[in-house]
Parts: structure tokens; sequence; C-alpha cells
């Protein structure tokens, strides 16, 4: 039996895995970006496997549970192969990896350290969402370029902050997981004393750090979950002291501070670029045209972010009624879409012009009808039947807040393409270990 003990060098490993995820900027370039996090992944996930295969009873290598998305991969590799392209492989090979890591997440190691695996992904939003924050303030001492802003309020001075993302949105579906995780665990009943501190500090850190990056489907998502985390946990929790009261207020905060915000770059880019705006239109619809309603089209705006999404959305929609029983592949999506238009042989920048919109589309198109149901079916079955049992203790607790976390961040992922992003896949690999943790079927070899 292969033994690995959780040590302190494991431990830095998994913190600095989950902080790299949210990185797309520094990445080495092979025809296709290598990211740092995926390097580590390449080594992390077959030592997830070794120990698996040396310590776990082969009839337990997969779960029931494991079926659904084993079969989805099949039907990946089948399509990625039937379609060739270089992309294509890479994507799958690169889904592999991933879900190489989110099924290794068996491993008993794992098992027995999950909530030292737990307080790490925490301290990881912290440090994400600490990036974003920094980067806001570095760029309103006029260093923001260096800090790689990649957009901006009024440039050079006010940024819409993207960590080390390629724009705000990615940032924002980065950090998402973690707002609602520590709204939902703030001060519940059974948490650790020096969870909860962490927990807290977690909420501020990626609440701030959400509002800055200015995404307005995350905020808008992130407006509508707050109540609804507070009644679902009202229902399944018994009443901590002092709940009503704080969720009141931190609902409250959430929401007024994202107000304020908008407010705050409303007045600042007036003031800065001395805009034509009529002197009587008041402050309000001032900040409504000028930051939430930039770029719908909605009073006279432009609407080039809407109208952009839109068309992908439509291409996506287009390639995927064209292949519902066979699919592309996961790596063929942008190049489908480019013949669609007439592209016969995309080069690799028209390729990247043309890439898809809402993930759950672009499976279908990559991978059929069979494929998206069993992809589907598999998050559902990971996520619902705890949501629907009541906590009876802090694993409980803390898995069904994970549950929360993959749900809440792969509906925000479907304003945005591509369903291979890593810390996705990270998310999903920290719900994993309390699942198999928690279905009690694990057993050892000399057990």
């Amino acid at each position: 039996m292969m033994a690995v003990k959780d040590s302190k060098f494991l431990n830095s490993f998994l913190f600095l895995l989950f902080v790299v995820a949210a990185n797309d900027l520094v990445a080495i370039s092979l025809g296709f970006e290598l990211k740092l996090g995926f390097l580590m992944l390449i080594v992390f996930a077959p030592i997830l496997w070794l120990t698996v295969f040396s310590s776990v009873s082969p009839r337990y290598f997969f779960e029931k549970i494991d079926i659904p998305i084993l079969i989805w991969a099949l039907l990946a590799i089948l399509f990625c192969v039937m379609n060739g392209g270089f992309r294509n492989y890479v994507y799958t090979i690169a889904m592999l990896i991933y879900l190489g890591m989110v099924l290794g997440a068996k491993a008993p190691w794992l098992e027995m350290s999950k909530f030292r695996c737990f307080d790490l992904y925490l301290l990881s939003g912290i440090v994400i969402s600490a990036v974003g924050i920094g980067q806001f303030i570095i760029s309103l001492f006029g260093f923001g370029d260096i800090f790689f802003v990649q957009q901006w309020w009024y440039e050079g001075t006010i940024a819409r902050v993207n960590g080390f993302m390629y724009e705000p949105s990615y940032y924002a579906l980065a950090v998402f997981p973690y707002f609602l995780i520590s709204f939902f665990l703030m001060n519940a009943v059974w948490i650790d004393s020096k969870r909860n501190y962490i927990i807290r500090w977690l909420f501020y850190f990626s609440a701030l750090a959400l509002i800055l990056s200015s995404s307005r489907l995350a905020l808008f998502i992130g407006v509508l979950a707050v109540p609804c985390i507070a009644i679902y946990r009202l229902i399944i929790l018994p009443p901590a002291r002092q709940y009503w009261k704080g969720d009141i207020w931190r609902q409250a905060g959430f929401i007024g501070s994202a107000i304020l915000f908008f407010t705050i770059v409303s007045f600042s880019t007036d003031y800065l670029a001395q805009q034509s705006m009529e002197k009587n239109t008041s402050q309000v619809e001032a900040l409504i045209r000028q930051s939430v309603m930039n770029g719908t089209g909605i009073g006279e705006r432009s609407d080039h972010s809407v109208s952009i999404r839109r068309q992908d959305m439509l291409d996506t929609v287009e390639l995927t009624s064209q292949h519902l029983w066979l699919g592309v592949g996961l790596g063929n999506i942008a190049k489908g879409i480019a013949r669609n238009k007439g592209i016969n042989e995309p080069t690799s920048d028209e390729i990247r012009t043309n890439e898809g919109l809402v993930p759950v589309l672009e499976i279908t198109a990559a991978t059929g009808l069979v494929g998206i149901a069993l992809f589907l079916g598999w998050l559902l079955w990971i996520t619902i039947p705890r949501l629907l049992k009541k906590p009876l203790n802090e694993s409980d607790l803390l898995q069904t807040s994970m549950c929360i976390a993959v749900l809440g961040q792969f509906l925000l992922m479907q304003g945005n393409q591509n369903v291979l992003r890593m810390y996705f896949w990270i998310t999903l690999f920290v719900l994993m270990i309390f699942n198999y943790s928690a279905s009690k079927k694990l057993r050892v070899i000399n057990e």
C-alpha cells in the first residue's frame, strides 16, 4: 500500500494549485497556452491515481456515481477521434486530466484530510480575492498596466479588476463560489470557531472582489442568490445566535456596496472625463446609464456587450442544432462556428474570434444530446441529494456549501464559454472529496 500522509509539502502544493487555478495570463505558448496550474495538475492527477490504485480495493476504483461522467468522457474521446484536429485533441486531453483529478478525490489520504483541504480552499479564495482588491488599489495610483489590468472604467485610473484572468467576467467566475460558500457558512451551527474566522474574512474579501470586478451578470446572480441562500439556510439548519440580524446586515451590505461602487464609478468617470451628460440628469439616472446599462443597448447606450454575447449564443445554437447526435468534439466548437460563417480553413486568430457561448450548448455540440444528458445528470447527482437532506454535522454542512458553490458557478458560467475552466474543476474536486467520504463505500486494500 502506498501511504501518503498529510504533510506540509502536500498542503502547500494543494494550496498553490487552488490559487494558480485562477490564472490565465501566466502561461507557456506551445501552439496552445499551457498554464501554470495545468502544469501542476499534470503532476498531481497521476499521483492521486497512484495512491488510489495502490490503496483502494479494485472494485471501488469507480463507483456508481462516476458512471455518467465516465460515459460522457468516452463520448468526448469518440467524437474527438471521429472529427480530429489538434485543438480537439488538446481539449480532450485537458478534460481527461481534469476528470482524473476529480475522480481521484477518492484517494484515502484526501478523505482523511478533507477538513484541511477545505480550509486550504477557503484560504486560496482570500488570496485570489485579495489580488483583485490590490489590483484595484494599485490602479488608482496609475500602475494598473503593470499589474495586468485588462479593462478600465476610466483609462489608467479606475480599473475593472480581473486578477490574473483575461477579463473581469472570468475573474468574477473564479471568485463567485467563495462568495456563495462564505455567505452560507458564516456563523452557522457546528462550524469550528477558527474556520468561521476564515469564512468571515473570505466573505468580506470575495464580496468586495466581486463588486470591484463589476461583472453585471455575477452581481445580478449574486444579489438574487443571497436571499435564496438565507432562506434555504433557515429551512435546513437550526437557528444560530443572532443569525437573522447578521444575515440581514450581510445582504444589505453586499447589495448596498454594489450600488455604492457603481455610484462612485459614475461620479468619478463623470468628473475625470468631463463627459457631456446633461446638467439636469439625476445622479441615479447617470449611474444607470454610465455603469449598469453601458453595453446593453438600453437608454441609448452602446449594445456591444449584449449584442456580442447574443450573436455568440446564436452561433453556438446553430452549431448545436447541426450536431444533436454526433458531436464535433470539445475542441472543435470555434472551428465549427467559423465554418458555418463560410471560413472553411480558419486560422488560429479566426478560431479565437469565433468561440461559442453557454457551456450547456457547447457540451451538446461537442458530445450530442446523450452527452449533455449524461453531464447534467452527473452534476445533479453529485449535488441535489445532499441539498435535499438536512446536515447533521460540520462535514455535511461543508459538503452542502460545496454543492451550492458548484451549481452557482456552473450557472454563472453560462454567460461565458468553455466548460474546461480549471477553477470550476477545482470546485468539483473539493466537493468530490466530501462526496466520496460520505458514500462510506471506500475500502482500502489492507482493511
